[in-house]
């Protein structure tokens, strides 16, 4: 087993490494979500008179959730918790307090993360049917 420190210096690079078909595929996503909505979006009265534009904009605001949260992972919190980690080295100490309370915000902003991309998914599938 990896020592914290390690662990997250490890994971980093991986997560780098995937990080642009992340964000590709969030654009990928934005333009076919735009084009799939455009009949309803040109009809304005649409979007918010009937259910599907309600679900519409949910699911656009779900998406503004997403993207927000992984600018945040990936400009704020993880950085700051591989700045913990490259200062204690190749050290297998125990975490210290930092970074624990680092590694916990960015579980927490991961878990929100993913619980607003299932319930993109799920009005996606609801406005599927």
């Amino acid at each position: 087993s990896l020592a914290p420190s390690k662990r997250i210096l490890v994971l980093t690079a991986i997560g780098r490494r995937f990080q642009p078909i992340g964000w590709a595929a969030l654009g990928v996503l934005a333009v076919t979500g735009v084009w799939m909505a455009s009949p309803a979006i040109h009809e304005g009265a649409v979007i918010l008179g009937t259910p599907v534009g309600r679900l519409l904009l949910a699911k656009a605001a779900l998406f503004v959730g997403i993207v927000s949260v992984g600018i945040l992972h990936d400009r704020v919190l993880g950085p700051r918790l591989v700045e913990l980690a490259e200062r204690r080295g190749n050290s297998d100490a125990p975490p210290d307090d930092a970074m624990l309370a680092a590694s916990r915000r960015l579980r927490t902003w991961g878990i929100a993360h993913l619980g607003l991309s299932l319930a993109a998914a799920g009005v996606g599938v609801w406005l599927a049917h």
